[in-house]
């Protein structure tokens, strides 16, 4: 494992899952983009056009499927426990 890996494993695992001012950020960042995309799902869902309608339920679903935000620290964390109990999480 090449060291600056190894250096952000212990890093991510040393902080203890201690949540960073930054995370408020993140969030507020996903839930505009959310809000934004559900917004032009809703116009687009009013169009009289099919094709609209079609790409509204797209977008609509990539929303509700998207999963939320993570930083590398919490990727790390969850590697982390996953190779230490020996499961694969689904990506």
């Amino acid at each position: 494992m090449p060291d600056a890996l190894a250096a952000a494993y212990r890093d991510a695992l040393r902080e203890g899952g201690g949540r960073g001012p930054w995370l408020d950020a993140i969030e507020a960042r996903e839930l505009a983009m959310r809000r934004a995309l559900v917004a032009e799902a809703v116009r687009l869902g009013r169009s009289d056009r099919p094709a609209d309608r079609a790409l509204a339920l797209v977008v609509e679903r990539f929303v509700r499927e998207r999963p939320g935000p993570k930083t590398r620290d919490q990727a790390l964390r969850d590697a982390a426990v996953d190779r230490s109990t020996g499961r694969e999480r689904s990506r």
